[in-house]
Parts: C-alpha cells; sequence; structure tokens
C-alpha cells in the first residue's frame, strides 16, 4: 500500500491527491450545470 517513507507521510499524500481531485472536479460540476440550465432553456422555448 505504501511505496516508501511512513504511515503520516502515505497520509499526507492522500489528502494532496483528494483536494487535487477535488479541484479538478470542481470546474466539471460547474460546467454540468450550466449545461443543464441551458438545455431546460431551450426546453422552455420549444413549449
Amino acid at each position: 500500500m505504501y511505496h516508501n517513507g511512513t504511515y503520516k507521510e502515505a497520509v499526507k499524500n492522500e489528502i494532496i491527491s483528494i483536494k487535487t481531485q477535488w479541484k479538478i472536479r470542481q470546474p466539471i460540476k460547474i460546467i454540468k450545470k450550466e449545461h443543464i440550465r441551458r438545455r431546460n432553456l431551450d426546453n422552455g422555448l420549444k413549449e
């Protein structure tokens, strides 16, 4: 499970990877929300 170093280092690396994943995911969520909002507007115009 741990490549090298102590448990503390492994935990620190885990936290860093979680933070970077979160930073990467946030813009995707925002884009999805915007996409859904636009789709709803398009559907509203068609009705």
